[in-house]
């Protein structure tokens, strides 16, 4: 089985995989593959067309491989200029390039300028190279490459772990995942990283991404549920109908005036009913909300469950329940992230099922605890 990076843009829900040519640039695969993760903030070419760039925090000095100036959509390749060596190379640098259209040939000021390539994307990466084209007008963005699990994640999991939204301004945290109509859609409160802990906040704010394609792709940016009417939420849950409407339920919690921190909170609060017939376009307030998160219904009368666990390695496990009264628990783990919880799960076409969750992934040198609280996703196969 090869190997897989993932480059992402954390802020735009945006990402694309890559398998490595282990084949045709064993060196450089090898030498990229164990300088990640790595993360930064990525920049459009000057001189090359349709080309993305992320240069290293390390100087990696790797002799060309496979090396070529002839590109095609989807080649990854590193390359790396000792001072001097070029126009405008004042010091040494390495980086990380990736082309996402046919007109993009690495170039520098003096003419073409081949590079190593290392990896190609596979799969449908329509969103993330949105994002490169827009890097021109807009500017440099936050990018991250890391590694993907060389093997599905335990506990009979299809190995599909993906980031539904996760920002570095942001912590993201409590997902509520529903079918609505057609459409995936996920609730969940975004905050800014404080010291108090927890994801209450007075500047807590609701939001929505939703996905059209069973959870492939998200919304590259959350939106907020209904306006900006519920900042200072703890907490949202979804309910969703075939018709494509859906309910919502909404905790606001009373905030203490002053305090230490910012999600310092009173017992005190209301909880906010909301209706939508257009699937979280629009919204109205309600008498009740619908069922809120629980057990899915499995095909022969068993029913499936997530729930989290705090040990030295996260875990969250999805617990299928038989007519019987037997019930068969299996692990869903992702040791890329130092922390997981809040699981919410809904059933998908193919009789797999979507369980999101929030984590905490922060990158280089992250520590448990201390890093970016995302929302992710993993697709499972419910234990029989």
């Amino acid at each position: 089985m090869g190997r897989f990076i993932r480059l992402s843009f954390p802020a735009e829900g945006a990402a694309a995989v890559a398998e490595l040519l282990e084949q045709a640039a064993p060196r450089t695969s090898e030498a990229v593959w164990s300088a990640l993760p790595v993360a930064g903030m990525a920049h459009h070419a000057v001189y090359s067309g349709s080309e993305g760039v992320l240069l290293l925090p390390e100087v990696l000095r790797i002799d060309p491989e496979n090396a070529t100036s002839d590109v095609s959509t989807g080649d990854v390749a590193f390359t790396w200029f000792a001072a001097g060596s070029a126009y405008g190379v004042d010091a040494d640098f390495a980086e990380i390039c990736w082309f996402y259209a046919e007109d993009a040939r690495p170039s520098m000021h003096g003419g073409a300028a081949p590079v190593s390539l290392f990896a190609r994307i596979v799969g449908d990466a329509a969103a993330f190279y949105a994002v490169c084209r827009r890097m021109r007008r807009e500017g440099i963005k936050p990018l991250a490459v890391e590694r993907l699990p060389a093997e599905p994640v335990a506990g009979s999991a299809a190995g599909e772990h993906s980031v539904v939204c996760r920002d570095a301004r942001f912590c993201c945290a409590c997902p509520s995942l529903v079918r609505s109509g057609s459409e995936l859609v996920v609730a969940f409160v975004q905050h800014t990283p404080h010291l108090g802990g927890g994801h209450a906040d007075p500047r807590g704010l609701p939001v929505l991404v939703r996905s059209p394609d069973e959870g492939r792709t998200w919304s590259p940016a959350p939106e907020p549920l209904d306006g900006y009417r519920f900042w200072g939420a703890d907490r949202v849950e979804l309910a969703g109908g075939a018709d494509g409407s859906l309910s919502a339920t909404v905790w606001m919690p009373v905030y203490a005036a002053g305090g230490p921190e910012p999600g310092r909170r009173t017992s005190g609060g209301r909880i906010v009913y909301l209706g939508s017939r257009d699937g979280g376009r629009s919204w109205a307030e309600a008498a009740q909300a619908g069922p809120l998160r629980g057990e899915l219904q499995l095909p022969g009368g068993r029913a499936w469950a997530a729930h989290a666990t705090r040990e030295a390695v996260p875990v969250i496990a999805g617990r299928t329940s038989h007519p019987d009264g037997s019930v068969v628990e299996a692990a869903v783990r992702d040791f890329g992230l130092a922390d997981m919880g809040s699981p919410s799960a809904a059933l998908l076409g193919d009789g797999r099922i979507l369980c999101v969750y929030d984590g905490v992934d922060g990158g280089p040198g992250w520590t448990a605890g201390a890093g970016v609280r995302g929302i992710h996703a993993t697709r499972v196969t419910p234990a029989a």
